[in-house]
């Protein structure tokens, strides 16, 4: 589980992809790897989890050269299939 201390590099990354598995989301789909960038950047920069739409999904999509719709269904897909 994520703790309140600061996590850096590696283990930031290890700690919430354990969390992720733990939460049932398959490792293999694509919205996996942008929930953990996305955790990852929002840990970086708390504003972009009050705008999620405006600020988030834009800035991942810039890093993965896709459009925000495409991340934003990605991450739907990995959340609908955790369920």
């Amino acid at each position: 589980m994520i703790q309140e201390n600061i996590l850096s590099g590696q283990n930031l990354e290890k700690e919430i992809s354990e969390f992720m598995l733990e939460l049932g989301i398959p490792a293999h789909l694509r919205g996996y790897q942008y929930l953990r960038s996305a955790v990852e950047m929002c840990t970086e920069n708390m504003e972009l989890v009050g705008s999620v739409t405006k600020l988030l999904y834009p800035d991942l999509a810039k890093v993965d050269h896709t459009t925000d719709q495409k991340i934003e269904r990605a991450i739907r897909n990995a959340i609908e299939v955790s369920w």
